[in-house]
C-alpha cells in the first residue's frame, strides 16, 4: 500500500534528515530513504521515468501495440468509410421501353444525348433524356447506375445526383467541419479532465453516431447532422492514442511510436479498400467497419491515465500508483516510498512556475513562432493527404487499384520516415519530404496532358511518399514541441486549423473536373510552402518533452539554422540553465 502521508520535496539546505523540526513546512522524509535517494532528485518527468520506471519496457510496448497498432488498424476503416459510402457511381437516365433485342449501348444512343465530360471528351448525359421522335431534350427523374464497383451506395440508394448532387459533398463537408471543431474542443477537455476519460467518451460517441447515421441514411438532413457528429469525434481518437503513449515513453522512442501509428493507419486504409472491393454494398460494408471499430473496446481495461498529465495537474497519489505499476511491469525495483518522494519533488518544481492558460503560448515570441510554423506544416500535411486521397478515383484506370498503390506508397514512406527522422532529424526530414511532394506535383501538372497513365501514377506515388514522410515528422514534432499542461490543447488547435483548411480540398478536386492539372499545381505550391515553414522549426530529436512554457520557449535558441540535430546533453542543459534563470527572475 502506498503511504497516505504525502512526501514533500527536499530542497532546503538547512533541514537535516531525522530532525524533529521542519521550519520550511516540508513533510519529513521516510526513514527508509537512503542518502543517494535523497540527493539524486529528478528535475522533471523524463528524469522520473528513467530513474524509477524505465523509458521503454513491457509497459510501453503493451501501450504501443494496443493504441498505436491494434486500435489504429481497427478504427481506420470506421473513420474513412464515408468516402466509399458516399461515392457517386457512373449513372445515366433510366428510360423505359427497351426490349430484349436492343442492347443497352444502342438504347442509350437512341434515348440519351451526349455532352462534354470532365476530361473534355463526349459522354452520355447523366441528367437528361431525348425524345427519339422529336429530338427534344428534358430532364429525368429515374437513373440507372454502373454496378461494376458498387451494388449500392448511399448516393445511388437515394438518387443524390443531378439536382441533388451537392448532398454527398455537403455530408463530406459536415464531417470535416465537425472534425475541425472536435479537435479544438476535446484538446481543451483532455488537458483539463485527463487523457483517458476524454478518449473513452470520444470512442463511444464515434461508435454511436456512426451507427445511428446508417439507420437514418434515407433522410438527408439526419444523415448530414450525424456526419457532423461522427467527424466531431473521429479525429481526436487518433490524436489521443499517440499522445497517451508518447507522454509515457522515452524521448528516443517517439519516432518509433509515431511510425507504428502511421503504418498501422495506412494498413487499416488498405484493408478498407479491400473490404469495399469484396462487399460492394455500402450497408454491409458500413456495419462491418463499425464492428472493426468496436474491437477497440477490449483495450479499456489496459488503458492507464497519463502519469505525466497527472503530475502536471498536481495529482501525486494517482501518478504514483501508475508509476509503481509501470515500474513493476518493466521489471524495475523502485520502492514506492522513493517514487512517491520524487513525484512530490517534481510537483514542487512545477509549482515554481506560475499557472498558465493557453493564451500564454502567444505571449512568448519563440514559442508562438514555433507554433505558427508547426501549424502550417500540419495543415500542409492534412491538405496533401486529403487531396491525393480524393483525387485518386478521378485518375484513369481502376479506382480501387489506384488507391491501393498510393496507400502502399504511403506505407513505404511512413516506414522510411521513421528511419530518416532518427538519422537526419525531424526538421530536415520534413523539409526534404515536402519539397519532394511539391516537385512531384509540379511534374504532374506540367506533363499530365502529354503522358499516359503510368507516368502520372509514378508522379502521384512520389507525391504520396513525400506527403507521408512530412506528415509523420509533423505529427511527431507536434507532440514534442508543446509543454505538458497545454499539449493536448495546443495539438487540438493546430489540428483544428489544419482541418479547417482541409475543408477546401473538395473544391480543389471539383476544379479538377475542368482542368486535370489544377490539383497537381496546388500540390506543388502547398508542398513548397510546407517545406519553407519546416525549415524554421527547432530540431526535437531525442530532446525531453518540455514541461513548462519557459522550457518550450527555449527550443532552438542555441542551435544554428543549418545544423542537423543538437547534442542531447548540451541542448537540455542549456534549457535547464535558461529555465532556472527565468524562474529566478519570475520569483
Amino acid at each position: 500500500m502506498i503511504d497516505e502521508i504525502e512526501l514533500g520535496p527536499i530542497h532546503s539546505s538547512d533541514s537535516k534528515i531525522g530532525s524533529t523540526q521542519n521550519p520550511s513546512n516540508d513533510v519529513i522524509p521516510n526513514e527508509n530513504l537512503n542518502k543517494e535517494d535523497i540527493l539524486t532528485k529528478p528535475k522533471n518527468y523524463d528524469d522520473l521515468l528513467e530513474k524509477h520506471v524505465g523509458g521503454w519496457g513491457p509497459f510501453q510496448i503493451k501501450l504501443l501495440f494496443l493504441l498505436s497498432i491494434f486500435l489504429q488498424q481497427g478504427f481506420a476503416p470506421l473513420r474513412n468509410n464515408l468516402i466509399y459510402i458516399l461515392d457517386v457511381p457512373d449513372h445515366w437516365c433510366d428510360v423505359p421501353g427497351r426490349t430484349d433485342n436492343i442492347s443497352l449501348a444502342n438504347w442509350k444512343m437512341i434515348t440519351i444525348p451526349q455532352e462534354p465530360g470532365p476530361d473534355g471528351r463526349m459522354r452520355f448525359s447523366q441528367c437528361n433524356i431525348k425524345n427519339s421522335s422529336t429530338g427534344l431534350v428534358s430532364s429525368c427523374t429515374k437513373w440507372d447506375y454502373d454496378r461494376t464497383d458498387y451494388t449500392q451506395t448511399v448516393v445511388s440508394q437515394n438518387n443524390w445526383v443531378c439536382g441533388q448532387t451537392q448532398y454527398a459533398t455537403n455530408c463530406f463537408t459536415a464531417q470535416n467541419v465537425g472534425g475541425a471543431g472536435g479537435q479544438l474542443f476535446f484538446g481543451i477537455f483532455s488537458d483539463r479532465l485527463g487523457r483517458k476519460p476524454v478518449f473513452i467518451f470520444l470512442f463511444l460517441f464515434s461508435i454511436v453516431s456512426t451507427g445511428a447515421s446508417y439507420l437514418v441514411s434515407e433522410s438527408y438532413w439526419w444523415f448530414l447532422g450525424l456526419s457532423f457528429m461522427r467527424g466531431f469525434s473521429n479525429g481526436s481518437v487518433f490524436e489521443l492514442c499517440s499522445l497517451i503513449v508518447t507522454e509515457q515513453s522515452s524521448p528516443c522512442r517517439r519516432s518509433l511510436i509515431n511510425t507504428c501509428k502511421w503504418v498501422s493507419y495506412v494498413v487499416g486504409n488498405i484493408v478498407t479498400v479491400l473490404l469495399i472491393m469484396y462487399l460492394q454494398d455500402w450497408w454491409i460494408f458500413g456495419w462491418v467497419t463499425l464492428g472493426m471499430g468496436c474491437s477497440g473496446l477490449i483495450i479499456w481495461p489496459f488503458l492507464p491515465e497519463s502519469a505525466r498529465w497527472l503530475i502536471s495537474q498536481g495529482k501525486s497519489k494517482e501518478a504514483t500508483k501508475i508509476l509503481v505499476k509501470m515500474a513493476k511491469e518493466n521489471g524495475m525495483k523502485g520502492r514506492e516510498d522513493v517514487i512517491k518522494a520524487d513525484v512530490n519533488h517534481v510537483l514542487e518544481e512545477n509549482k515554481k512556475v506560475a499557472k498558465i492558460s493557453f493564451k500564454t503560448v502567444f505571449s512568448r515570441g519563440r514559442l508562438c513562432f514555433n507554433f505558427f510554423m508547426l501549424t502550417i506544416c500540419m495543415s500542409t500535411g492534412y491538405f496533401l493527404f486529403d487531396l491525393t486521397y480524393l483525387n485518386a478515383p478521378r485518375m484513369s484506370g481502376y479506382k480501387f487499384v489506384n488507391l491501393i498503390i498510393l496507400f502502399v506508397a504511403e506505407l513505404l514512406g511512413g516506414t522510411a520516415g521513421g528511419f530518416l527522422m532518427d538519422t537526419l532529424g525531424r526538421r530536415w526530414t520534413q523539409v526534404l519530404a515536402f519539397f519532394l511532394a511539391g516537385g512531384a506535383g509540379l511534374f504532374c501538372a506540367i506533363v499530365l496532358p502529354l503522358v499516359g497513365y503510368w507516368e502520372l501514377l509514378g508522379g502521384a506515388i512520389f507525391i504520396k511518399v513525400g506527403e507521408a514522410i512530412a506528415s509523420l515528422a509533423a505529427a511527431t514534432m507536434r507532440d514534442e514541441l508543446l509543454p505538458t499542461p497545454i499539449r493536448a490543447t495546443g495539438c487540438g488547435l493546430a489540428e483544428f486549423v489544419a482541418a479547417v483548411i482541409a475543408i477546401s480540398v473538395p473544391s480543389v478536386v471539383e476544379f479538377g473536373k475542368d482542368n486535370a492539372s489544377f490539383p497537381y499545381a496546388i500540390i506543388c505550391v502547398v508542398g513548397i510552402l510546407g517545406g519553407l515553414a519546416a525549415m524554421f522549426l527547432p530540431e526535437t530529436l531525442n530532446q525531453r518533452l518540455p514541461e513548462t512554457i519557459d522550457e518550450a520557449n527555449l527550443f532552438s535558441t542555441e542551435t544554428r539554422f543549418w545544423s542537423f540535430h543538437p547534442s542531447l546533453d548540451s541542448y537540455n542543459s542549456g534549457n535547464n540553465d535558461a529555465a532556472a534563470a527565468t524562474d529566478q527572475n519570475t520569483n
